[in-house]
C-alpha cells in the first residue's frame, strides 16, 4: 500500500513539474490557430507559461501601474531593473514576433531578438480585439548587451537602479533618452546622418542635470537648455554652432566648448542675478576657431573669474563678459574691437591690450556705480582708438605705450584719469623700466619683451581629461 500511495505521489509530482515546464510557442502558428477555431485556441493557450522569441519594435521604459493601481512586476536583469506589464505582439511571417508595451525594455534596441515567458492576458474585451496580449513576462537569460558608455556616465549612483526612458525626438534626426537619476543621452536617430537639437528642445525642463552628446549633433539651437537644472554636459567634435540663449539661466558649472564650434550665438551662456538664484559657472574653455564673442554671451556669470580669449576672435561684442568678476583676462592676439560694457564690472588688476585693437568701446573696462578698478598697469598701443568712458570709474597706475608716447596720450586723455604714469615702451631700457614697475609687485617684468608676453595666470584648460 505505501509503494502503490508512493507511486502515485512521484507520479503527481512529475505531472506538476512538466506543468511547470514553459510551452514552446510559434506565434505565427498561434495567430493561425485563433483565426481557424478562438475556443480550441483558448483551450490550448490560456493558463499556461508559454516561450517564444520576439522582435523588439519600439523602446519605452518606466514604472507604470495597472488599472487597478497596483505596482507593475519588476523583472531584473544584469545591469538593470525593468518593470514590465503586458506585451502587445503582432506575429511576423516566420513565427517571431514584433514586440512593443506601454513601457518597454531598458537598453534594447530596434529589430534585436529577445526570449520571453508570458501568459495570454485574458481580460474579454482585450481577448476579442486582440488574442495576443501577453502578461507577466519574463525574460530569458542574460545576454542582451549593455550600452557601456551609458552605464559608465551612471556608475555613481548604482547601476541596477536605473530606469531608461524611450528614445524621444528633440530635432532633426535628433533623439534622447533619459534615466531616473538625471542622466540624458542626446544622438542621431540615423547615425550616418547629422542631427540638430531644435529650439526650445529642453527650455525649463528640471527633470536633468547631466548630458552628454554624441557624434554627429551639429547644432544646439536656441533656447534649447534655457532654464534648466544643467549643470555637466559633454559636447561632441561634430558640433558648430550654439545658439541664441541656449544655456541661459542654467546651472552649469563647467564648460568645455569644443574647437569644432565656429558660432555661438548672443547671451547663449547669460545669467540674470535679478533672477534670485546665482550662477554656478566658474570655468570656461573657448574653442580655438571661433572669431567673435557675441552680445552679452556670459554676462551675469559671476563666478568665472578668468578667461582666455583664443587668437582667432577678433571681435568682443557688447556686454560679453558683463558683470563676470573677471580677475585675470588673456586677449586674443588678433582681436580687433572691443564693444561696450564688454568686460564692464570685471575685477582685473592688469590688462594688456593686444596691439591688433583698433577700438575700444565705452564702459568697455568700466567699473560698477559702486565699484572701482584698480590696474596696477595697462598696456596698449598708440594706433588703439578708446572711447571716452571706456575705463571709467577705473584707477589706473602706469600706462605702458607701445608707439608714439604722445599719441597714446592723446587717445586717453579723457578716458582714465590725470594722475595716471605714461612710459613708452620704446625708449626704456631694462634699468629704468625695473624702476618704473618696482610698485606693482611684479618681480617677473626683466624687460620689455617679458612685459609684452607676460602670461596671465589662468585655469589650464588643455590637460584636463575630465569630460563635463
Amino acid at each position: 500500500m505505501k509503494k502503490i500511495i508512493l507511486t502515485i505521489l512521484i507520479t503527481l509530482f512529475s505531472i506538476s513539474e512538466a506543468k511547470a515546464e514553459p510551452m514552446q510557442v510559434d506565434l505565427g502558428q498561434m495567430f493561425s490557430d485563433y483565426k481557424e477555431n478562438e475556443y480550441a485556441f483558448k483551450q490550448k493557450y490560456t493558463g499556461k507559461d508559454l516561450q517564444f522569441t520576439a522582435l523588439v519594435s519600439s523602446i519605452r521604459a518606466g514604472c507604470y501601474t495597472n488599472f487597478n493601481g497596483d505596482e507593475t512586476p519588476c523583472i531584473e536583469l544584469e545591469h538593470k531593473k525593468v518593470k514590465v506589464s503586458y506585451f502587445y505582439i503582432i506575429p511576423t511571417n516566420i513565427g517571431k514576433a514584433l514586440m512593443y508595451d506601454n513601457n518597454d525594455l531598458v537598453g534594447l534596441q530596434k529589430k534585436q531578438e529577445i526570449n520571453l515567458i508570458c501568459r495570454l492576458r485574458e481580460d474579454k474585451a482585450l481577448f476579442e480585439s486582440d488574442p495576443l496580449v501577453f502578461e507577466n513576462c519574463k525574460m530569458v537569460g542574460k545576454e542582451y548587451p549593455v550600452d557601456l558608455e551609458i552605464k559608465a556616465e551612471v556608475m555613481d549612483g548604482g547601476i541596477n537602479e536605473r530606469v531608461v526612458s524611450s528614445q524621444k525626438s528633440c530635432g532633426s534626426n535628433c533623439v534622447y533618452e533619459l534615466d531616473n537619476k538625471g542622466f540624458m543621452l542626446i544622438k542621431p536617430f540615423d547615425p550616418t546622418r547629422e542631427a540638430a537639437i531644435q529650439k526650445d528642445a529642453f527650455k525649463e525642463r528640471k527633470d536633468f542635470t547631466n548630458v552628454k552628446v554624441k557624434e554627429g549633433v551639429t547644432s544646439i539651437g536656441d533656447y534649447a537648455f534655457y532654464g534648466t537644472y544643467i549643470t555637466k554636459i559633454d559636447l561632441p567634435d561634430s558640433l558648430t554652432s550654439i545658439g541664441k540663449r541656449a544655456f541661459e539661466e542654467s546651472k552649469l558649472k563647467k564648460v568645455k566648448i569644443p574647437d569644432s564650434v565656429t558660432s555661438i550665438e548672443e547671451s547663449a551662456f547669460v545669467f540674470n542675478s535679478w533672477s534670485g538664484s546665482e550662477s554656478e559657472l566658474k570655468e570656461v574653455k573657448l574653442p580655438q576657431n571661433i572669431q567673435v564673442i557675441n552680445d552679452s554671451t556670459f554676462e551675469g556669470n559671476e563666478k568665472l573669474k578668468s578667461i582666455t580669449i583664443p587668437d582667432h576672435v577678433i571681435s568682443i561684442e557688447k556686454e560679453a563678459f558683463r558683470s563676470c568678476y573677471l580677475e585675470n583676462i588673456k586677449l586674443s592676439k588678433s582681436l580687433k574691437s572691443i564693444g561696450n560694457a564688454a568686460f564692464y564690472g570685471t575685477k582685473i588688476s592688469e590688462l594688456n591690450i593686444p596691439d591688433s585693437v583698433v577700438y575700444i568701446a565705452d564702459e568697455a573696462f568700466s567699473a560698477g556705480y559702486y565699484d572701482k578698478i584698480h590696474l596696477s598697469y595697462l598696456v596698449i598701443s598708440d594706433t588703439t582708438e578708446v572711447a571716452d568712458s571706456a575705463f571709467k570709474n577705473v584707477i589706473i597706475d602706469t600706462v605702458y605705450c607701445r608707439g608714439d608716447l604722445d599719441t597714446c596720450k592723446e587717445n586717453l586723455e579723457d578716458a582714465i584719469p590725470e594722475s595716471t604714469k605714461f612710459v613708452s615702451l620704446g625708449d626704456m631700457n631694462e634699468e629704468e623700466l625695473g624702476k618704473t614697475t618696482e610698485n606693482n609687485d611684479d618681480a617677473n617684468l626683466a624687460d620689455i619683451d617679458a612685459l609684452e608676453e607676460r602670461q596671465i595666470n589662468t585655469f589650464d584648460t588643455t590637460d584636463d581629461e575630465e569630460t563635463y
